[in-house]
């Protein structure tokens, strides 16, 4: 056999050598191409969630102040208010905290209100009034009586990434 021959085979094994190595490669590309899609996804329905959770935010803040007003008007009666408002520390029958930690409390009923049209829950959670002095007043050292509230809101994406937000609000 001539050195002519052994050099052919020789040729087909380098390049079916370099073949396997871009092939390899092409896969791993394509892997880490998969990654970042399934990255920008999550941060996309995390974003979603979010945006939920804030929507949420301004209508329990609605609910706050409504049920602010109310105890203003009245102030012995704790007013009827729709699911996702506890009473804690105010005047009439008070309640235990919601375990709003829990996924067993989001997915109840009537645990939670829930924003028509959107994924998004909120809990209104009276707390009382509190005597606080407000920053205009530090200079005379007057307080204010005034009513407090725990909102957290829970705004859900459609690839179940979840987003809770818990505020401490404080309206007269």
């Amino acid at each position: 056999m001539s050195d002519s021959n052994k050099q052919h085979g020789v040729v087909l094994i380098v390049a079916l050598i370099l073949l396997l190595v871009v092939t390899l490669l092409g896969l791993s590309v394509m892997n880490v191409s998969n990654l970042e899609l399934k990255v920008s996804n999550n941060a996309t329905q995390k974003a979603f969630s979010f945006e939920a959770a804030e929507s949420a935010r301004d209508a329990a803040k609605k609910t706050a102040d409504a049920i602010a007003a109310s105890l203003n008007a009245a102030p012995t009666v704790f007013p009827s208010a729709p699911n996702g408002v506890y009473n804690i520390g105010g005047p009439g029958t008070k309640v235990s905290p919601p375990a709003v930690e829990t996924e067993a409390f989001w997915s109840g009923p009537a645990t939670a209100y829930a924003i028509a049209g959107s994924s998004a829950k909120y809990v209104v959670e009276y707390l009382g009034k509190q005597l606080m002095e407000l920053d205009a007043d530090r200079n005379t050292g007057t307080k204010t009586n005034l009513h407090v509230f725990r909102l957290t809101m829970r705004g859900t994406s459609a690839a179940q990434g979840d987003t809770a937000i818990q505020a401490v609000y404080v309206t007269n």
